[in-house]
């Protein structure tokens, strides 16, 4: 996700919709890579204690062993 610095409400509740689903199936969604930008809306909307977010590709690998 480095290279969003924008998201809508659309894709907003995609992404709560994907957190659902894997959730449902006892997956885990890491979402990496987030920036400044994005990372303030997820602030915001308190998606930051629904979602794991880490820097790097390697250490969200890490996290969702």
């Amino acid at each position: 996700m480095e290279h969003i610095v924008y998201i809508s409400s659309a894709g907003l509740r995609a992404l709560l919709v994907a957190h659902k689903l894997v959730d449902d199936s006892e997956g885990k969604l890491v979402l990496c890579g987030i920036s400044s930008e994005l990372l303030r809306l997820f602030e915001i909307g308190r998606f930051v204690d629904l979602f794991t977010i880490c820097a790097a590709r390697d250490e969200g690998i890490a996290r969702a062993r």
